[in-house]
């Protein structure tokens, strides 16, 4: 858990400071931009599902600073949230130890989730 957060960190740093990582420059880069909209026009009347990221982005947004770092920072929290949910949901299970560590090394280290 800890090694995924840590390398996901790591690209909140390159996205935020000095240009989009692969991957991140269209898809990561639209949600921002999306949010940095909200956050400066506080119109959320358009309500359109696939942009829900981008609402709760441009609230955060709205109370803080409009950063691409600040909104790494948050998806990075988020994911973290979620990796202490499914560790405790394997718990819960009662999935092997071994299976665990290998669970959460898959689910930590997805490159498409890193990046």
């Amino acid at each position: 858990m800890y090694i995924g957060l840590f390398l996901r960190i790591l690209v909140a740093i390159w996205n935020g400071f000095f240009g989009p990582s692969w991957g991140a420059d269209m898809d990561a880069l639209s949600f921002h931009l999306k949010a940095v909209e909200y956050a400066h026009n506080s119109t959320f009347d358009e309500f359109v599902i696939g942009w829900i990221y981008s609402y709760v982005l441009g609230l955060f947004y709205y109370v803080t600073i409009d950063s691409l770092f600040l909104g790494s920072l948050l998806s990075c929290a988020a994911w973290f949230l979620s990796a202490v949910l499914f560790a405790t949901c394997l718990k819960m299970l009662s999935v092997s130890r071994n299976s665990q560590v290998i669970l959460m090394l898959i689910y930590a280290l997805l490159p498409s989730s890193v990046l």
